[in-house]
């Protein structure tokens, strides 16, 4: 049965009107499964995608140190950081 739901050509060679009417529904049927699987994987991988992209996702990273924004200021701000931060 697994064949005919994941190769669609394994009933052409099969006799017998409702033999085939059997194995074609079941095509039917795996296409269906087939395409609902692809379906939650891709919008599963999309919806992670757009948490990383909004930045919603969780920071591992620790002893950290974040500047935001930049200016002239900004270097010596940093060679401040990493003086404080070699005397730790």
């Amino acid at each position: 049965a697994w064949t005919y739901v994941a190769d669609p050509g394994t009933h052409a060679d099969a006799e017998g009107t409702a033999v085939r009417f059997v194995s074609f529904c079941i095509t039917i049927g795996g296409m269906l499964v087939f395409a609902l699987m692809i379906g939650i994987i891709s919008d599963e991988i999309s919806g992670r995608v757009d948490d990383l992209k909004e930045g919603k996702s969780r920071v591992i990273e620790s002893n950290h140190t974040l500047m935001l924004g930049w200016s002239d200021k900004s270097l010596a701000i940093i060679e401040q950081i990493a003086l404080a931060n070699e005397s730790e």
